[in-house]
């Protein structure tokens, strides 16, 4: 009687003994499953990573809306943050039209950007060591939603103020300043909306060659523009070009695109759009009177945030980042 007892508990621990070696077998074929030739994302000596919601968040499938927009999790622990390029920042073939959750990015300092990348918790195909990426990915993002370790707030700046003037004043406070957006948003802007057409013949009118001549005659007519803009009125930076719309009506093949220049100061928004209009394209500018930079903090009370910042007066207004979106 003894000895058939004991049987079934052999063979339920020589069961449980084979699952936990499938088990550990499929972790290694998972993690060895890699793209053929799939490379590590580039390491860089960096300061910060930072993990957030993604702007793109509305258009996450997925997404969790009760989630705060302005949480974050800041990680300076080294070792970590160089895992986190080689899984994160590493190349891909597979894309997803699943949306997108959070972001993550990678800073040299609080304000100059290494890189950056958009990722969906659910629809993510990742080539290089994927059990692992996953697995991390799943880890930052309970975090962010049980135990963020930041919440990040919009501090709306006068134009008037340079960034680097509003940058010494607050970190010299021991504050955690970041420009997630950049410090071009202080400048004036104009979209500048463009159309190229092309005669076709009838055997050539839908072919990549058409396509092709046509795109190659949009960036050339709108760098003369651009050219005649910048003797006129000089701009500090400008957008890569972006179509739009690209099709055949009739026997013309035809490229909408636009492209985006920024400005100093006082810029002569008048005179810009006049020499846009005499070369045919449409102009948007943007004119902003403040820009936003962020501030990292612990505390998710904005009224907490609004009594520490209260002896910087040209602070204009403070809100949760990611508000906007």
């Amino acid at each position: 009687m003894k000895k058939s007892k004991k049987i079934p508990i052999i063979v339920i621990s020589v069961l449980l003994i084979a699952y936990a070696c499938i088990y550990v077998i499929n972790l290694i074929i998972s993690e060895n499953s890699s793209v053929e030739n799939a490379m590590p994302g580039e390491v860089k000596n960096i300061k910060y990573v930072l993990f957030t919601r993604s702007d793109y968040a509305n258009f996450d499938f997925y997404n969790d809306s009760t989630l705060k927009r302005n949480v974050a999790l800041l990680i300076t622990d080294k070792d970590e943050m160089i895992d986190d390029q080689k899984l994160f920042l590493a190349p891909t073939t597979i894309s997803h039209l699943c949306g997108y959750s959070y972001k993550i990015s990678f800073w040299y300092d609080f304000d100059s950007i290494y890189s950056s990348r958009s990722l969906n918790g659910n629809c993510e195909s990742f080539d290089y060591k994927p059990y692992k990426t996953q697995k991390q990915l799943d880890f930052y993002a309970k975090r962010l939603e049980t135990r963020p370790t930041h919440y990040i707030y919009n501090l709306s700046i006068p134009v008037s103020i340079k960034p680097d003037e509003v940058k010494e004043k607050l970190r010299n406070s021991g504050l955690k300043i970041f420009f997630l957006d950049g410090k071009n948003k202080r400048y004036p802007g104009v979209n500048i909306s463009y159309e190229t057409k092309s005669f076709v013949e009838k055997n050539k009118r839908h072919s990549r060659e058409a396509e092709d001549k046509n795109a190659q005659k949009f960036r050339k007519e709108i760098e003369e523009i651009v050219n005649n803009v910048n003797v006129i009125v000089p701009f500090l930076n400008k957008s890569g070009v972006r179509f739009y719309n690209i099709g055949t009506i009739g026997d013309s093949t035809y490229h909408k695109g636009t492209i985006y220049l920024t400005f100093e100061l006082g810029i002569d928004s008048l005179k810009v759009k006049n020499i846009l209009e005499q070369a045919g394209a449409k102009s948007r500018f943007s004119i902003p009177k403040t820009y936003n930079i962020q501030l990292l903090d612990t505390s998710p009370d904005i009224d907490d945030i609004r009594n520490k910042l209260k002896k910087y007066t040209f602070i204009e207004q403070i809100s949760e980042y990611g508000s906007e979106w």
